[in-house]
């Protein structure tokens, strides 16, 4: 990703090439002068001669080195994944470097947040789908990496903010809480689409109910509260109500279920 010029301050361009599949990020110092007037997209102004945020020893307070750090550690942590699965289609993550590069250049920092978290959304899925642990583990990582850039900037998107309007990061909690459970996934992920499409999240709350799994129901009904009311009256001829019953807990729900089939 290349970094946005500033008035009179050395900026650096980012030239990356991969060799034996590891990113290498060669740094250039350049000065150009750019109207302050029109830079108006750049919240965080530095001071007339002050190195680029791409100098780990800078003092601007521009999260352009950040933002790089993370993103080619994040991108060769996918193109590592996409490697191992020769038969899976990839992700088109050279265009979304693109993407990024033209962001970077306007200072669109809030905007460069919001295609990370939709890319992290979409590689998510892939893993998901084909339930790996090891590059799952690595994506929680990476989220976590990429929430403490996004809270130390004041980005609005950050992606625990953003986790319950969001099913795909609810659906990798549950996953990560599996992985150091040392559980097994049982499918529960193959059919991602009848989760993402159709809202059946039927498969889901069958498993936290015959494996007494009451957070499960408590990260899907955060999400969605009415289908998963729907769907425990259908198969456990429940009587929740939509209004009044809302903010029941999973474990409440459970010992209800139990208590009508003992």
């Amino acid at each position: 990703m290349s970094v946005p010029n500033s008035n009179h301050i050395p900026t650096v361009k980012c030239d990356t090439s991969v060799n034996n599949s590891t990113e290498m990020v060669t740094l250039a110092i350049h000065y150009d002068t750019v109207n302050p007037a029109q830079d108006k997209h750049n919240k965080c102004k530095s001071p007339p001669g002050s190195p680029s945020i791409m100098c780990k020893n800078g003092t601007d307070n521009r999260p352009d080195y950040e933002i790089e750090k993370f993103w080619l550690s994040f991108k060769q942590s996918m193109d590592n994944f996409y490697k191992t699965k020769q038969s899976m289609p990839s992700r088109p993550i050279s265009k979304w470097s693109d993407r990024l590069n033209k962001l970077q250049a306007t200072h669109e920092y809030e905007e460069i947040e919001k295609c990370i978290y939709h890319y992290m959304t979409l590689y998510g899925i892939d893993l998901l789908r084909v339930e790996d642990r090891y590059h799952l583990a690595i994506l929680n990582t990476n989220i976590k990496r990429w929430d403490k850039v996004a809270k130390k900037y004041n980005f609005n998107d950050s992606p625990m903010n953003n986790a319950k309007s969001n099913l795909v990061f609810i659906l990798l909690e549950i996953a990560n809480s599996y992985i150091k459970s040392g559980s097994e996934f049982c499918g529960l992920f193959s059919d991602m689409e009848l989760y993402l499409i159709y809202e059946d999240y039927t498969d889901l709350i069958k498993y936290a109910v015959e494996h007494h799994k009451p957070a499960i129901i408590d990260k899907v009904k955060a999400f969605d509260c009415l289908s998963v009311i729907k769907i425990l009256n259908t198969h456990w001829h429940l009587n929740l109500d939509n209004h009044t019953d809302i903010q029941m807990s999973g474990k409440k729900i459970l010992d209800m279920i139990h208590n009508l089939n003992s």
